[in-house]
Parts: C-alpha cells; sequence; structure tokens
C-alpha cells in the first residue's frame, strides 16, 4: 500500500533538480513531485498522467477519482483526466491488466462518450 502522506519524491528516493528551463508544465511537474499524493487534485494526476510519470503511484489514484466520476474535470473539460489514462502506453498497460481493465469497465458505463474521448478509447480498447 502506498504511503499518501508522502511525495513522489519520497517515494522513489529520486530527488529532480530544480527545473532549468522556464516551462510552466516542466516547473509544474517538478513542484508535483514534491506534493503529498494526498493532496493531488484531479489537475495534478492530469497534468502528470499527460505526460506519463509515475504512473504506477498516479493511475490508482485516478482510479479512485474516476470511479466515483468518470467525466471528472481537471482545468480543460469533462473528461480530461480520463482523456489523459486511455492515453497512457500500451507498455504500462500490458504490466498493469487489472487496471486496465477497470478502466475499460468505467468506460462502458458511461452513457455516452464524447467523441474526444472516443477516439482515445477506440486505440486503448485495441489493447485488449
Amino acid at each position: 500500500m502506498t504511503d499518501l502522506n508522502k511525495s513522489i519524491q519520497e517515494l522513489k528516493n529520486e530527488d529532480w533538480e530544480p527545473a532549468s528551463y522556464p516551462s510552466f508544465l516542466v516547473q509544474r511537474c517538478n513542484e508535483l513531485r514534491r506534493k503529498p499524493l494526498k493532496d493531488f487534485s484531479i489537475e495534478d494526476l492530469r497534468i502528470m498522467i499527460g505526460q506519463q510519470f509515475d504512473l504506477e503511484l498516479l493511475v490508482p489514484l485516478a482510479l479512485d477519482f474516476l470511479k466515483d466520476n468518470p467525466l471528472a474535470e481537471g482545468d480543460y473539460f469533462p473528461g480530461d483526466l480520463l482523456k489523459n489514462v486511455l492515453e497512457i502506453s500500451n507498455d504500462y498497460w500490458d504490466i498493469h491488466r487489472e487496471q486496465y481493465f477497470m478502466i475499460n469497465e468505467i468506460v462502458k458505463k458511461l452513457d455516452h462518450l464524447p467523441d474526444f474521448i472516443d477516439e482515445s478509447y477506440k486505440i486503448f480498447s485495441r489493447n485488449i
């Protein structure tokens, strides 16, 4: 069980150097690696999962949000977290089959899949 009081940096015992590239995304990902997992928002998960960072720690947290609300919304649009989860590389899903099937069930429970998620789901579901 993951200690949600700890940050990714603490759990992985890896300290990233301060961001030298003046990009919001680079700086934000560096900040998020120092934030306790229990304090992650939907937007925080959307950002990190979208960058494919630390998926083994973050996908289970995303699943908790998505079980309750498949169209959980970060800063962009309803379903933006789900879209990023569906776009995780097949290498991750090959190893984490149980999570793959959980995501698949979450999507199947939706009455209507928005078009922007539908394309991502078609690619995701080819991995079965």
